[in-house]
């Protein structure tokens, strides 16, 4: 994963207004630190990123059609897992048949409509988490925060952003709103340089239950040759 860190992103922010990071007072500089988490959760969780998606999780044990999703684990054989994106019953990277798995996401845990043990899922990292802990100033000093990574594609999206707050709070409305639509059209650029999912990402929403919510339908066999 390509990154950058607080620091960064607050000094670019800074250059896109008539200031400079060693003109914002240190206050300023933790408000726009929760704006900047804010932002990035929000970020975070509109898309799936091809970094945030680590490599396929082989589950050899899952008992009782449920697994964990080892929420606060700090064990890199145990990740702690984001959203569920796909569960499947064999690895798509080294075969070309696999079968889709349904499944729901509970509190902490994830159900499978299936009595198989041998499962490989694919998630997303979680936020907060390990790689990207909770970023708030009431968890996170100003300090940490500058040595804090991100994904670098999020970094001017970010900085615009932050520079917009800058320069609202010094009455430049106008030049906040340049900032914010400078903001976007990186963010849609970011969108249309996505891959298109691969095939074994099959993944509905059921109406009303939220972008969260998956289902694959009945059990079929999926892949090259199916």
């Amino acid at each position: 994963m390509k990154t950058t860190t607080g620091w960064d992103i607050l000094n670019t922010a800074a250059e896109k207004t008539p200031l400079t990071r060693d003109r914002i007072d240190v206050s300023t500089q933790v408000d726009l630190q929760g704006y900047i988490a804010d932002e990035f959760g929000e970020l975070f969780n509109s898309q799936y990123w091809p970094e945030l998606i680590p490599p396929f999780l082989n589950l050899p044990n899952v008992a009782n059609q449920t697994f964990s999703k080892n929420e606060g684990s700090v064990d890199p054989n145990k990740p702690e897992m984001g959203d569920i994106l796909t569960i499947l019953t064999r690895d798509p990277r080294v075969c070309d048949r696999w079968t889709n798995i349904d499944f729901e996401e509970g509190n902490g845990v994830v159900f499978v409509d299936t009595h198989l043990s041998n499962l490989y899922v694919e998630y997303m990292l979680p936020y907060p988490g390990v790689t990207f802990p909770d970023m708030d100033p009431d968890e996170m000093s100003l300090n940490a925060f500058y040595a804090q990574i991100f994904p670098r594609r999020f970094k001017h999206i970010l900085a615009h952003r932050a520079a917009a707050q800058l320069l609202t709070a010094s009455g430049d409305a106008q030049g906040a709103g340049v900032q914010m639509g400078l903001a976007e059209k990186k963010l849609a650029t970011q969108i249309n340089r996505l891959p298109p999912p691969p095939e074994w990402r099959r993944i509905r929403t059921r109406p009303g239950y939220g972008r969260h919510s998956h289902f694959a339908g009945p059990p079929v066999w999926s892949g090259i040759g199916a």
